[in-house]
Order: structure tokens, then sequence, then C-alpha cells
């Protein structure tokens, strides 16, 4: 995959609801993820990004810039779940991370420093990968503090 500044800056590049193109810098975003529930975790000098795969209709119902947050650990994951508040019950978004690989490691070691993330959502829709909206989350202190 390109570098993590390019992809930002393609992704920013389009509009929200827009098809992302099949050539360039989000290419390999057709091939990365495949799958609802699937995420790339990006970090270059400390700035952090989650690119992460859902249902339109997840974006559509739910609230993305104030989820609530839960943590767990063992030995070799990390799984921090989003919370989505929506107008039922909320969604939950899991992000499992395996402390064993490199990107995965220092993505959480930067999240705990930093304690901010951008999550770029994306959806599938005829097809095509479609942008949606990219909030700037702050992770609580206490999720924070329970990453190892």
């Amino acid at each position: 995959m390109d570098s993590f500044d390019e992809l930002r800056r393609a992704l920013e590049g389009i509009t929200p609801d827009t098809p992302l193109p099949r050539e360039g810098a989000l290419a390999d975003l057709y091939h990365a993820l495949q799958d609802v529930g699937e995420f790339r975790a990006c970090v270059s000098d400390g700035d952090l990004a989650l690119i992460y795969l859902t249902f339109e209709e997840v974006i559509a119902e739910s609230v993305l810039d104030n989820p609530g947050w839960h943590i767990e650990s063992d030995e070799r994951y990390t799984v921090i779940t989003l919370l989505l508040p929506d107008n039922g019950s909320p969604t939950p978004i899991p992000l499992r991370f395996d402390r064993h690989d490199n990107t995965s490691a220092a993505f959480l070691q930067h999240l705990k420093s930093r304690g901010r993330v951008t999550v770029y959502f994306l959806y599938i829709l005829y097809g095509d990968l479609h942008r949606g909206p990219s909030p700037t989350l702050l992770v609580p202190t206490e999720i924070l503090s329970a990453i190892p």
C-alpha cells in the first residue's frame, strides 16, 4: 500500500458518499478491505488513523463522533470496541490488535500517547467502496490507561 500520507491525502480528496477510485493511492483498499468489519490501522510520525469498512446503514443511523468505548486484552491481543449510539441499542465496532504484529503494536503505543484517532468510515455500495464520515475521536483516559 502507498504511504499513509499519500493514502490520507487521497481519502481527504474524496467527497463523502462518493466512490473511491480503483486506481492510484486508494486502489489497494479494494483488496485490503473486502468484508464488513475489516480495518487498517495507519501510523505516520505519531499521526493515527483507522480505515474501517462497515454497512451504509451503520453510518446513516449512528452517531459516529461520540462513541462509547470498551477494551479487553489477553497475552497477545487487545480489542478496543467502539459503541456507536443509534436509535436502538449501540452498534459495536470491535477493533482487534495483535500486539505481536509491529504495525498493531506501534499503533496502540501511539494511541496511548496521543489519545485521539481519526476514523475513516468506508462502506460498499454497488461493488464500490464509498467514503463515509471521518471523525477524529478522543479516547477516554480509562481506555488509554488500560492499553498494555
